[in-house]
C-alpha cells in the first residue's frame, strides 16, 4: 500500500476537501523573530465543483551569534495554491497544486549568499464506484524543486508518481486492496568551483 520505501514508518497527510472549507480565512502576525506572517484562504462552489485558493507569506529575522552579532541567516517565503473537487455520476475527482518561493541568507565557505528556492507540485485523483462495495482510484502527481545550497549552482529534483488501486469489501468483514504504482525521480546537481588567492 505504501511502497517499498516505507520501512520505519509512514506519514500520511490528507488535506480537507474544498467542500468542507467554504468561507474566507485571514491570518496575520508579527514579532521580533518572525517579523511578519500572513495568509488568505477562500473557498466556495461553482455548480458541482468546489474550490479553494490561498496565498501566504512570511519574513523572518536573522538569528544572533553568541557575540551578539547577526548570523546573517534571515529568510522569507511566499506560497500560493488551489484545490478543486467535483463529482459526476459515480465519479469523483480532485485537482490541486501549489507554488512555493523562498529566499534565505546562507553563510558557508564563501561569503554570505542569498539562496533562492523554488518548488511546485500538481496532483490529480479520480475515483469511481464499482458496484455497492468497490472503488477504483487512480492518482498521479508531479513535483519540482530547485533548492540550491552553498557550493552548488543548482539542485533540481523532479518527481512523477502514478498509482492505480482497487478496494472492495466482502461479506461486510473483509477489505481487499490491490494495485500498482510507478515513481520516477530525476535529479540535476551543479557544483560551483571557486579559487582563493592569498
Amino acid at each position: 500500500v505504501w511502497g517499498a520505501n516505507a520501512v520505519l514508518g509512514v506519514i500520511n497527510i490528507i488535506t480537507k476537501s474544498s467542500r468542507d472549507t467554504h468561507g474566507t480565512t485571514i491570518t496575520a502576525a508579527a514579532g521580533s523573530s518572525q517579523r511578519a506572517f500572513g495568509s488568505v484562504s477562500t473557498s466556495g462552489a461553482t455548480g458541482s465543483t468546489n474550490y479553494r485558493v490561498y496565498v501566504g507569506g512570511s519574513d523572518n529575522a536573522p538569528m544572533s551569534q553568541q557575540s551578539g552579532a547577526s548570523a546573517n541567516d534571515a529568510w522569507s517565503s511566499l506560497q500560493a495554491g488551489f484545490r478543486l473537487d467535483g463529482s459526476y455520476k459515480k465519479n469523483t475527482w480532485m485537482l490541486e497544486g501549489d507554488l512555493f518561493r523562498g529566499a534565505e541568507n546562507e553563510t558557508a565557505v564563501n561569503p554570505s549568499i542569498i539562496a533562492q528556492a523554488f518548488e511546485g507540485s500538481l496532483t490529480g485523483e479520480l475515483r469511481r464506484r464499482v458496484g455497492d462495495t468497490g472503488e477504483f482510484r487512480i492518482q498521479s502527481y508531479y513535483a519540482y524543486a530547485d533548492r540550491p545550497v552553498p557550493q552548488t549552482t543548482k539542485a533540481m529534483t523532479s518527481t512523477w508518481d502514478t498509482e492505480f488501486r482497487y478496494d472492495v469489501t466482502k461479506a461486510q468483514v473483509h477489505h481487499l486492496s490491490v494495485g500498482a504504482g510507478k515513481r520516477l525521480i530525476s535529479e540535476n546537481m551543479g557544483i560551483s568551483t571557486s579559487i582563493g588567492i592569498l
